[in-house]
């Protein structure tokens, strides 16, 4: 598979230097904290930490979606992303985990500046050995009242105090009605509510927002866009991975030719 003029450009510019649900009110969703933040010393082998350099920091979050591609947030682009980190326990250094160098990225083309379709995925120099997370088929996966887990290095307070190791917090999910009240959003998002002063901070960025279904870690939102820090009842953002899927597919099963 090749891609067109404007995809190319898109991966040249690096290189050289599930679900599928349409959404209604019970399936848009907003979460509602309701334990505290957990840790995960022996990290996860799908989820992505993005940084500058191989033994850096991490500056964003994201997903292994197939061997050699990880899916994060445009948002993160400002940033030199350079390298993934896969499995580690620390959001720092290159003792644990796999660090892969990114060779190439493409943003959505329908990504826009307000974080509409805030989505980009990058392309690995070679791939990883552990497994892809799970990105399902099924119509309207996420319904209200539904628990979920939001993953990442977050900060918890507004302080920016960045845990060292992965850390994972229970969601539940509930119509988007709420989260509409206090922002513009459309099909493409899902939203949380802190309550316990544990809303997504600074770091988080691209983080995975998953489901269990049948034994398996579903995919279904990143962090993003977040406005504020650690308040009781702030709003985070995400973006909706099924709104995404064929574009996601055409991606990860094609050949990215540079």
């Amino acid at each position: 598979m090749k891609f067109t003029s404007a995809l190319l450009a898109a991966f040249a510019a690096l290189a050289s230097s599930s679900v599928t649900a349409q959404s209604d009110d019970s399936s848009l969703a907003t979460d509602l904290i309701t334990v505290p933040v957990t840790e995960i010393q022996a990290g996860k082998g799908y989820v992505a930490g993005v940084r500058s350099t191989q033994d850096g920091t991490n500056f964003c979050a994201g997903a292994l979606i197939g061997p050699s591609h990880v899916l994060t947030v445009a948002s993160c682009i400002p940033n030199n992303i350079r390298w993934v980190s896969l499995g580690a326990d620390s959001y720092n250094g290159a003792k644990s985990g796999e660090q892969i160098k990114v060779v190439a990225f493409l943003v959505h083309p329908n990504n826009t500046d307000d974080f509409q379709n805030d989505f980009l995925i990058l392309e690995l120099e070679k791939d990883s050995s552990y497994k892809p997370v799970v990105l399902d088929l099924e119509k309207s996966i996420v319904k209200s009242g539904m628990k979920g887990g939001r993953l990442g290095w977050n900060d918890t307070t507004a302080e920016a105090v960045q845990s060292r190791y992965l850390q994972s917090v229970e969601v539940e999910f509930v119509s988007n009605k709420v989260c509409s009240k206090e922002l513009t959003i459309n099909e493409a998002n899902l939203c949380s509510r802190g309550v316990s002063a544990t809303k997504s901070c600074m770091g988080d960025d691209g983080g995975a927002v998953i489901v269990k279904k049948k034994k398996h870690e579903v995919l279904v939102g990143l962090v993003s866009n977040n406005a504020g820090c650690g308040e009781v009842g702030g709003v985070s953002v995400y973006s909706r991975v099924s709104t995404v899927r064929p574009w996601i597919d055409s991606i990860i099963k094609g050949v990215c030719v540079a």
